[in-house]
């Protein structure tokens, strides 16, 4: 997996917590989740410095517990599409595969053409009547 389909997956999970986090002032939703490159991978958060009520909001303390577990629910959202990520056949895993198998009938076809034309040019220089 190289760092372009890291920053791609980032990315989508930063949209997955955008659209899952609750909206009031749009604090926690622009401000407050973040993405950072780790090693060899990516994390996710919900930085608490600048929305220090997200656990609350988690946990379903306070004058509301319609939030409760939003967090839980942006975790799942992005384990699933990180599993469709790596599963799906044009991507991921796959995608390494394929670009080989391409790359190599590639070669292949470039052989046969390559034979093609020395054949043709042969049979141009043979003219039999």
């Amino acid at each position: 997996m190289n760092s372009r389909d890291i920053i791609n997956l980032l990315n989508k999970g930063v949209t997955i917590a955008r659209n899952n986090s609750p909206y009031e002032t749009g604090n926690l939703k622009f401000n407050a989740i973040k993405k950072r490159r780790v090693n060899k991978g990516g994390l996710v958060r919900i930085d608490g410095r600048d929305a220090y009520y997200a656990q609350f909001l988690q946990e379903g303390r306070g004058y509301s517990d319609i939030h409760q577990g939003f967090v839980d629910l942006i975790r799942s959202e992005i384990e699933a599409m990180i599993i469709d990520y790596f599963t799906n056949t044009t991507r991921g895993r796959s995608r390494y595969k394929l670009r080989n198998a391409d790359q190599q009938n590639n070669k292949s076809l470039a052989r046969e053409a390559s034979l093609q034309r020395s054949r043709t040019r042969f049979d141009k220089d043979v003219d039999i009547k």
